[in-house]
């Protein structure tokens, strides 16, 4: 989840899973909205700060003027029926005031203006909000960067809740700026898969506890998580001390015994890990929190026998959904704390344990790195 993370973007060039409903007739399965009918598909889904206008999205104009867009990393995006697709663009240069998106194939387009946005006074990511390297201490890789624009200018769609699953449609997109000036366009395709699980996962819908954990290194190492007490932290630095002249010492992160041979400290940085905590729905709603103190040396302020650490906070809270199926679970992060667009997707190879018990593994990782061992709460 989020202190969940560093790890390469994980592409999905596939639908995954099958999730035609029990009783459900071929005939119902095929008045449900799909990317077969984009007119329709298109007529049902909502834009966030979006307006509906008749045609094709406009052409690029203003040259070197205009904003420069580029394809994200994770240029597949992974959304559930009835919830949101968010595409997350990079923008190279420029400053972006909206977007115009289209559905392939649709007769219309939205246009989405950021000028006047619906939710303000919104933060990316706040100083207790950041997402960690992958070191173990999360859950969750990076999201690729946003560029200059708009603090809260995702790009948000809200899909129908009775869309035939699976399905994979695509969208086209291009930035405009407040002189009117349009980029060139981007495309992004959006997979669609239902929420939740089936009466066999039935036992996931229920509050989870991060166990254990290992990192992508492979070699730092939590293990098994110490929560609400301070343990040595799996980043932490070697401390030295150093005779720089005759008389006078100081600390430093690496020995130089230039001078004097230096001593090592006994004195490593601390975390305090107070809760790593995920909640699965029955409704397949997702919601993740990572909460943590850290203390870590202040070199400039301590002495050879006198330590001074800065404290800091960090919690992190994600709004998303989940889906399982065999033995693979996807999650979707969609919102931070502050309800602002976040998105990123997670794909695990999934092991039910016990009732009590499951592990994941981030895909396409070699055994044991990216482990998450989850307790019943």
């Amino acid at each position: 989840m989020k202190y969940i993370t560093h790890l390469s973007i994980l592409v999905i060039l596939a639908v995954l899973f099958s999730c035609k409903k029990e009783g459900t007739s071929s005939s119902e399965q095929g008045n449900k909205i799909s990317s077969k009918d984009p007119v329709a598909l298109s007529k049902s889904i909502k834009a966030w700060h979006g307006i509906r206008i008749a045609g094709s999205i406009p052409k690029s104009i203003g040259g070197g003027n205009a904003p420069v867009i580029e394809a994200p990393e994770q240029n597949y995006i992974h959304a559930f029926t009835g919830k949101f697709a968010i595409v997350m663009p990079v923008i190279a240069s420029g400053d972006v005031a909206g977007y115009y998106v289209g559905i392939q194939g649709a007769s219309e387009y939205f246009k989405i203006d950021y000028t006047k946005p619906r939710i303000t006074e919104r933060r990316m990511h706040a100083a207790t909000e950041r997402k960690p390297p992958h070191s173990g201490a999360g859950f969750r890789p990076d999201s690729t960067g946003i560029g200059n624009t708009f603090i809260d200018s995702s790009i948000v769609l809200t899909l129908p809740a009775d869309m035939q699953i699976p399905d994979t449609f695509c969208i086209t997109y291009s930035a405009y700026d407040i002189s009117g000036n349009v980029s060139d366009s981007v495309t992004s395709c959006i997979i669609v898969s239902a929420l939740g699980g089936d009466a066999s996962t039935g036992y996931l819908n229920s509050n989870w506890r991060m166990f254990a954990s290992k990192d992508t290194s492979g070699q730092k190492l939590y293990d098994t998580i110490q929560f609400n007490k301070w343990v040595t932290s799996p980043d932490f630095s070697i401390y030295y001390c150093n005779t720089i002249a005759a008389g006078i010492t100081q600390v430093n992160n690496y020995c130089d015994n230039s001078f004097a041979p230096c001593s090592l400290l006994n004195v490593t940085d601390s975390d305090y890990i107070v809760n790593r905590d995920l909640m699965l729905g029955v409704d397949g709603a997702m919601t993740y929190s990572d909460s943590s103190m850290l203390k870590r040396m202040n070199i400039s302020t301590s002495g050879c026998s006198a330590f001074n650490f800065d404290l800091t906070s960090n919690t992190y809270i994600s709004h998303g959904g989940w889906t399982v199926k065999d033995n693979k679970m996807i999650i979707v992060y969609e919102f931070d704390g502050d309800d602002t667009p976040d998105y990123q997707a997670d794909e695990f190879n999934y092991q039910k344990i016990s009732d009590n018990e499951f592990r994941l593994d981030y895909n396409g990782l070699p055994d044991g790195e990216g482990s998450y061992i989850f307790k019943r709460l």
